[in-house]
């Protein structure tokens, strides 16, 4: 077995699209690997940006600005790379669970509080 972990579990024949900061850890992945081993990662990067974001990208921005509540489901790396400041907002909730859709104190944690004073605004 290798002593490179896989960047990425992904099923069979899935092409796993990452961002082009994650080409490094692939690339270590696959020299390890011979070269005819199924378990080599074909990489599809994601261009570093695409035009449709810009919209997305704005709204959060101006979401700051008016110091709304901002949650993260999924996606937190995307946002916080492309997001100036997200990472140290301080109305920024993650989800204790990305798949969870819920809004609840358990899923929320400290986050909850924060949400429920913004509704109440």
């Amino acid at each position: 077995m290798s002593a490179v972990a896989n960047p990425w579990l992904h099923p069979l024949r899935a092409e796993p699209h990452v961002l082009p900061e994650d080409q490094a850890a692939v690339s270590r992945w696959n020299a390890a690997l011979p070269t005819a081993d199924p378990r080599r990662i074909e990489l599809h990067v994601l261009p570093e940006h695409m035009p449709s974001q810009d919209f997305a990208i704005a709204l959060v921005n101006r979401a700051m600005d008016r110091e709304a509540a901002i949650i993260i489901g999924t996606g937190s790396r995307f946002w916080r790379h492309n997001v100036l400041g997200l990472g140290s907002y301080r109305h920024l909730i993650t989800k204790n669970s990305p798949q969870n859709k819920s809004l609840s104190p358990g899923n929320l944690g400290d986050g909850y509080a924060i949400v429920s004073a913004s509704l109440n605004r």
